[in-house]
């Protein structure tokens, strides 16, 4: 918006302050203020981007097939000197995560033991 005209800011701020004025005003609800802007309704429509949902799930209900699970990987050690005892990169992450809680849950009692 920066890159605009002078011009073209201006108007735009006093747009945006004169709609947030009568959102402010308005005793009447929101959708009689889309009604009467029409023009800014359809636009704000057009800037609204429909994806696919993003198959997120939980870390815990992953299942990863053996192609991609990392057990085959050019950097992985062979299983015998893994000190952590995993077979791929879900048990090495599973192992990390682990740690990390079992280290959250340890940090107030050191704090304390040596304070």
């Amino acid at each position: 918006m920066l890159e605009h005209p002078e011009r073209t800011r201006t108007r735009h701020v006093r747009a945006v302050a004169k709609a947030i004025d009568e959102l402010r005003a308005a005793p009447h609800p929101v959708p009689l203020i889309f009604a009467a802007h029409l023009d800014l309704t359809e636009r704000a429509r057009d800037l609204i981007v429909v994806s696919a949902p993003s198959g997120i799930a939980p870390w815990e209900t992953l299942q990863l097939s053996n192609e991609i699970d990392g057990s085959r990987g050019t950097f992985r050690a062979p299983r015998a000197s893994c000190a952590l005892g995993v077979r791929n990169d879900y048990e090495a992450v599973q192992a990390w995560l682990s740690l990390m809680k079992q280290q959250r849950r340890d940090e107030p009692i050191a704090r304390k033991r040596s304070g």
